[in-house]
């Protein structure tokens, strides 16, 4: 039962996460369409060349995010987009993640790894070790962020 607890927070955490990347892209795109931007190709960047699918608009296309997980038993339960609701996320959001867990070894000597060279993944499932990536400085504050690109998560969020 703790195992299934545990997915399903790894779970709606990363969905949470998804949906800011979700949100401030698309108020960035809005953005970009209504100053009449062009896209990599020279064209007028419209809604329809970002993409859609039959649950509506993929925001910005397909993208990747990197995602190092501190929870080793994380991994055994990584069904590699093969689920439905896997599939659902990726299909709606368009967001793919490239993951990588601490299996079969100490979760904190890989953090301090990250430290050291102030390479970090996208996303970061630290648990009880984020003090070493907070110690080096390498998590960024979100509420100015938040405020500028994802207003519609203040208005979730902070009711």
């Amino acid at each position: 039962m703790k195992k299934l607890q545990k997915a399903v927070v790894v779970l709606l955490t990363l969905v949470m996460t998804l949906t800011l990347f979700a949100g401030c892209a698309k108020d960035a795109e809005k953005g970009a369409t209504d100053s009449g931007a062009t896209d990599s190709t020279g064209t007028e960047a419209t809604e329809e060349s970002a993409g859609t699918n039959a649950e509506g608009p993929v925001v910005g296309g397909e993208m990747t995010f990197s995602y190092w997980s501190a929870d080793t038993t994380a991994g055994q339960l990584d069904d590699g987009y093969k689920s439905p609701v896997s599939q659902t996320i990726k299909d709606v959001t368009g967001v793919t993640l490239e993951k990588e867990f601490a299996i079969g070894g100490d979760p904190s000597e890989k953090l301090s790894f990250m430290a050291a060279s102030g390479e970090y993944p996208d996303l970061i499932y630290a648990l009880e070790y984020s003090n070493i990536i907070v110690n080096a400085g390498g998590f960024i504050r979100l509420d100015e962020l938040i405020d500028e690109y994802g207003p519609n998560i203040k208005k979730i969020i902070w009711r």
